[in-house]
């Protein structure tokens, strides 16, 4: 990465490895790393008072408390709103970030290399149920009614058609079957390439 660096946006579906992408590339390129679901939770415990669980805690929307989260998020459009301005403004306020919030690429309107994750739903309840250590019976519906109640979410907040517009993105990518040291290694060369082609246009 160049002197002036620009803040790498993540986004993608649930199960992709969006975190852990995102970190990969921040211990990588040494950038803060932001954690959209830390963020989010922490935010929700200071508006529901619930118990949100510990930092970092990964398998926090599948559960119980995540569900009651979901529905809180819904009943209460201003907890999305606040997590938003919260990322938005800490990346205006220090570019260098990598972070997985989802929406980012759309909302921030600063320059960034913006990165979409694809993979199908039956691979994303796959890598939930080994994350979650869950019976698949049990996570495909919970993941699937979660992606269509964000879907609704956000196009009701943004207007945004999460999962169907990749417009903002330079690189959209299918991660099917990999591990996330293929995926990592695949982004990273990416974003290397993209980086040398915008120094070029600065000199």
């Amino acid at each position: 990465m160049p002197n002036q660096k620009i803040p790498l946006l993540i986004s993608g579906g649930i199960g992709t490895g969006k975190s852990t992408l995102g970190r990969n590339l921040a211990k990588h390129y040494h950038l803060k790393f932001i954690s959209a679901s830390d963020t989010h939770r922490r935010i929700l415990a200071q508006v529901e008072k619930m118990d949100t669980g510990k930092k970092d805690d990964r398998t926090f929307w599948e559960s119980k408390a995540g569900e009651k989260g979901m529905q809180a998020r819904q009943r209460n459009l201003q907890i999305d709103r606040n997590v938003d301005k919260t990322l938005l403004a800490a990346l205006r306020k220090n570019p260098n970030i990598v972070t997985d919030a989802r929406l980012m690429p759309w909302l921030y309107r600063g320059k960034a290399i913006r990165i979409y994750i694809q993979i199908s739903e039956m691979e994303s309840a796959r890598r939930v149920r080994e994350r979650d250590r869950m019976p698949l019976k049990k996570v495909l519906p919970k993941i699937r009614k979660r992606f269509k109640t964000d879907q609704k979410l956000f196009q009701k907040l943004y207007h945004i058609n999460y999962g169907k517009d990749f417009s903002p993105f330079d690189l959209v990518i299918n991660t099917e079957g990999y591990e996330s040291k293929d995926t990592f290694r695949v982004v990273k060369a990416f974003i290397d390439v993209k980086m040398r082609a915008l120094e070029k246009t600065h000199h």
